[in-house]
């Protein structure tokens, strides 16, 4: 037992560890799953186990020549390109239709919401982003790759009763993705060039409303290459999440690619502030304040944004429920003093395709 990893995470494989549990969860309830528990929490944490989960992994990896399963999902060796199993990703609980019932729920959350933002004199816009494996579904040829039924339910039930467009440019990515790579190959996230693009589609939505922002050009931009990827706050570049999560280390062949990187040519004029989950952008040439909540897709995002915005305030939902406190990831109430305080003349909820499901939750 002495050899027991004694940490809650691994980094390995970027995921919690299973914990051993109680035998007694009060002093007259015996927890019956302490077996179980026990056994989940043993087989995460054996001495050597990483290492060993690691050879494993590369062996099964380059037992193939072309196509190999690894861990979350799959790896095309000639092209480099890497996809989560979709009906299997621990990252991803949303892929369980929605009854009618929750349906309405959401329909009627948006509502509130709408009213919300009426009341509070800011206009709201919600964009739901297409998953990378149905964007580039011509690039797993041994998988029939899908977009998440949820997420067409509830666009087409919203415009009906709300009259309200959710921004999901799921058809402009198809076309756009053969001029640059939008996604990367070996992460789940947006490329800078797939973050400019929905820069781009988001900004002529709210130029409807707010006439006088403006989209900065790509000659704004110096634009580099890198065969990694950037998709966090601390701008860092690394291997990405598919590529880690799998535990392949074979950067020769997996990291052929290089993609385009966008920076300010006048990013000295905008002053980042970064306070996990929060963040501020304030660039004095820009115009209007925004208030965003959002996942991860918005950290390389924000760094285009904020050359059109005067203020962006962001905060990611995919974070503790201590900060801010709230009862759910995108508790509305929650993050209502937050937003008061800003005084946004916009709200930007940014999520993923396969977790429309949030939006569940929003009102308590």
């Amino acid at each position: 037992m002495i050899h027991l990893n004694k940490q809650n995470y691994s980094n390995k494989e970027q995921r919690p560890l299973a914990n051993f549990g109680h035998i007694l969860l009060t002093k007259c309830n015996i927890n019956f799953d302490f077996g179980k528990q026990f056994i989940q929490a043993f087989n995460d944490r054996f001495f050597t186990r990483e290492a060993l989960i690691v050879f494993f992994s590369n062996l099964r990896y380059y037992l193939h020549t072309k196509y190999s399963e690894v861990l979350l999902g799959y790896v095309y060796k000639n092209s480099g390109w890497m996809f989560l199993n979709q009906k299997k990703d621990i990252y991803n609980d949303g892929l369980t239709p929605f009854s009618n019932a929750e349906l309405n729920k959401i329909t009627l959350n948006i509502k509130k919401l709408l009213q919300y933002g009426e009341k509070n004199n800011f206009k709201v816009y919600i964009v739901v982003l297409p998953s990378k494996e149905y964007v580039y579904q011509e690039e797993d040829i041994y998988h029939a790759s899908f977009e998440h039924e949820n997420t067409f339910k509830l666009l087409q039930k919203v415009k009906k009763e709300l009259n309200y467009d959710l921004i999901y440019p799921a058809q402009e990515f198809r076309k756009l993705k053969k001029e640059n790579f939008l996604f990367y190959k070996t992460d789940h996230h947006l490329t800078d060039s797939g973050c400019y693009e929905l820069y781009k589609i988001i900004l002529n939505r709210i130029k409807k409303d707010f006439p006088d922002i403006n989209i900065t050009p790509v000659d704004k931009f110096k634009i580099s290459y890198n065969n990694r990827t950037r998709h966090s706050s601390s701008r860092n570049f690394d291997r990405g999440g598919n590529i880690t999560r799998a535990l392949i280390e074979d950067n020769k062949t997996l990291l052929k690619t290089n993609y385009k990187f966008y920076e300010y040519k006048d990013s000295n004029n905008i002053t980042v502030t970064e306070n996990w989950p929060m963040g501020e952008h304030v660039n004095p040439n820009g115009k209007h304040k925004m208030f965003v909540i959002a996942n991860s897709m918005i950290e390389s995002l924000i760094y285009i944004m904020d050359t059109s915005f005067y203020s962006i305030i962001k905060y990611r939902f995919n974070s503790s429920l201590e900060t801010p406190k709230r009862k759910s990831r995108i508790d509305i109430n929650g993050y209502d003093p937050y937003i008061k305080k800003a005084k946004p003349e916009i709200l930007l909820i940014i999520l993923s395709s396969g977790y429309v499901f949030e939006m569940e939750d929003m009102y308590h």
